[in-house]
Parts: structure tokens; sequence; C-alpha cells
């Protein structure tokens, strides 16, 4: 009896020994896999340009820019930013193209873009009266992300895992000597841009200042404050038709005719505005903008509004009016720029800032060009190279462990 006893506790003891193998061999297997992915993500960063940016300067001089003193007679209504079910549903988007064009058109938009991520959707052109290319860059965990417009094909380059400025704006350059036009995506979303970032990145064209995730509004005073001026967008960035926020947050183009490269253009000038409202049948629309006189602007809107005011230097309100649809603004030779915001009961209409300029360049963000700085460039390679001989070391060890 004893003899069977102990053969029973040696057969258990041998189970346990292989199940603690086999256990083992997963988690060395796991482990490993682990490595190997650390070591791809890591190795994107060999690529890294740290940059030295153009410092820091309030908008300034004797010139005054304000989009909205030519106000061109049509208007559109247009969304960018919308995810259709893609990548064989590995993304994050549940209804077909056609579903999703269809039902913006069907609420009266002209330009619905989608914008999924890597992949440009041609399904609205032709079908739509307006149609510009767009795609989400950016895989990233953090959400640093762009809307990316007017390739032809899109660019798969990203630093998969943490963005510093300097990589921040790397990603910006390779996308604008492609040629693309630019939008800074849901900053305030993710944790991948922070407010210190947008006093110094540049080269992008817009800030997709409302979001159904987030309103951005401190990040654009941030970039305005610096001397960094986008023009403002809002977009749904709805996933899902039936469960997200969709048809409340949109922009209104301007154009001369009803022409894709007329519309942008003149966004590109800032002439458009965006909106959020919560119903989303809301009707009221900056209608005028007339100059009393050379640093005064009087805005009108099609109803009156519970409260408009303008926004300045570091977010400070420089006028406010309440129950009227009309705004009067002076920017005075010490203010650097305003920016309009109408406030209505569940909406808001953001206009494009004026600004002070020296009466030829206006000071774009679009225009800077951060300075490439070999040292700290090459500095940081190195460490990656040591991160990657690490991680390498690392596999080595668990394999040796096994």
């Amino acid at each position: 009896m004893r003899t069977a006893n102990q053969g029973w506790i040696r057969g258990f003891g041998n189970l346990i020994h292989r199940l603690l193998r086999v256990l083992l061999r997963g988690v060395q297997a796991l482990a490993l896999l682990v490595l190997l992915v650390l070591f791809v993500a890591v190795g994107f960063y060999l690529r890294s340009e740290i940059y030295q940016f153009a410092p820091a300067q309030p908008f300034s001089g004797s010139s005054l820019y304000n989009p909205y003193d030519s106000m061109p007679p049509l208007r559109f209504k247009a969304n960018f930013h919308a995810h259709s079910r893609s990548w064989g549903g590995l993304t994050n988007g549940h209804q077909s193209d056609s579903t999703l064009i269809t039902a913006y058109l069907s609420r009266g938009y002209h330009l619905p873009s989608l914008s999924n991520y890597h992949q440009i959707s041609d399904w609205s052109l032709n079908k739509a009266p307006l149609y510009v290319p767009v795609y989400e860059s950016g895989y990233n965990p953090l959400k640093s992300h762009l809307l990316v417009m007017g390739l032809d094909r899109p660019s798969y380059f990203d630093f998969p895992l943490y963005q510093n400025t300097s990589q921040q704006q790397q990603i910006i350059h390779g996308l604008r000597d492609r040629g693309a036009v630019l939008v800074m995506a849901h900053p305030d979303f993710g944790g991948g841009r922070r407010l210190a970032d947008m006093p110094l990145l540049g080269g992008y064209h817009f800030m997709e200042v409302f979001n159904h995730y987030r309103h951005s509004e401190k990040y654009y005073d941030a970039a305005l404050s610096a001397g960094r001026l986008s023009w403002v967008m809002a977009n749904d960035d709805t996933h899902d038709l039936h469960r997200e926020a969709t048809f409340k947050r949109w922009n209104v183009l301007m154009g001369d005719q009803a022409e894709t490269r007329d519309v942008m253009q003149q966004a590109l000038m800032g002439r458009h505005y965006a909106v959020y409202a919560e119903d989303s049948s809301f009707d009221k629309a900056l209608v005028s903008c007339t100059a009393p006189s050379e640093n005064q602007r009087v805005f009108r809107f099609s109803h009156p509004l519970e409260r408009i005011q303008a926004i300045g230097q570091n977010g400070k309100v420089l006028a406010s009016s309440q129950n009227t649809d009309t705004l009067l603004v002076e920017l005075g030779a010490q203010e650097s720029y305003a920016r309009v915001v109408a406030l209505d009961k569940g909406a808001q209409l953001l206009l494009n800032p004026m600004v002070r300029y020296d009466g030829r360049n206006l000071p774009l963000a679009a225009s800077l060009r951060a300075t490439p700085d070999s040292i700290r460039t090459w500095s940081f390679r190195l460490l990656v190279l040591g991160s990657l001989v690490g991680i390498l070391w690392m596999a080595r060890w668990v394999r040796t462990r096994g």
C-alpha cells in the first residue's frame, strides 16, 4: 500500500513538474514576443530628428489681417473626420463607406470626408458636391494624430510609442514634404499633444478645436499666443453613426463657386468657421463683418445669441455682448489677436482670429520649419541604439533561462 501511495505521489509530482515547464515555456515565449515587438517599435526611433524651434513670439505689426474682411457668397457644410469600417474591421469603425457618406449627404453636408487610419476612401468622389481625400495619420497609443488632406496615397510612418515635440514635428515635416495639407487632430485627447508643445510646433494648417472627444480651445490659444497662426476646424470624429455624437460638429466653408479648389483655398486663408451644436438643426450663422475703422470690426450673426466674446492673448476676454446678434471688436496696437466665439444654449460658433502682422507675410504656423540639431539628433540616436542592444541582451537572457 505504501509503495502504491509513493508511486501516486511521484506521478503527481512529475505531472506538476511538466505543467510548470509548459507554463514557463509559455511565459518565455510571451516574453520573447513582447521583446520582439518592443525591439521593432524602438527601432523606428533611429530615424528621429531633434530640432531647434523658432521662438514663441506674439503677433505684432501695424497691419491687421481679418479673414472675414472678404467673405465669398456661397456656404458649404463640411465634416473632415469620420471613420467607416476598414482594415477588415481591425480598426474602430462600424458602418460602410456608403452608409456613412449617404447619412451625411442626407443631412445637407456638401463635403463629407472619411478619414480612416492610413487609408484613403474616394467613395464620395462624384457623389458629393465637394471632395477632399483625407486620412488620419498616427497609430501611437497617446493619439498624437493628424488629418492628412490632398494626398493620393497615405504615408505609414509613425513613432509608435511616446513622441516628444521633435518627433511630432518630424511627422509634420515629412507629410508637408509630400504636399499634404494638415490638421492637428484633437490635441487635448489622449495625452499625445501637450500644452507645452503648442508654442513650438509649426507646419500645420488647421487645428481641430472641436471634436466629440475633446474641445481644445486652450490648446488653440496657447498656439496663437506664441505666434502660431492656424485656422479652426470642427469635426464629429464619429466611429459609429448610432452610438457616438454625430452631426453635432461641422465646418461652414465659403466659396465663390461650388468647386473644391476654390473652397479649400478660401479655407487656407481662414474664410470659414466652426460650429458645435447639440441640436444638429442649429442654423444661427455669421452673416457679415464690417470695419467702422482700421482697428475695429463688427461681427453680425443671423440671430441673437446668449453671449458673444472676443478672446485675445493668453485667453484674455477683449470684448463681450449678451443677447444680441452683433459684437464690436477693437484690436488695439498692443493686442496681438482676437478670435470671436458666439455661445448659445448647447451651441458655439468659433471664428478664426484677426491678427497683427507686418502687412506682407502672414505669420502662419504652416510656414514655420524647425531646424535640425545634428549633435542632439545623433546623441538621441545613440541612446536608441543602446536601448536596442539592451533589448537584445534581455532576449538572450530570457532564452538561456528557459
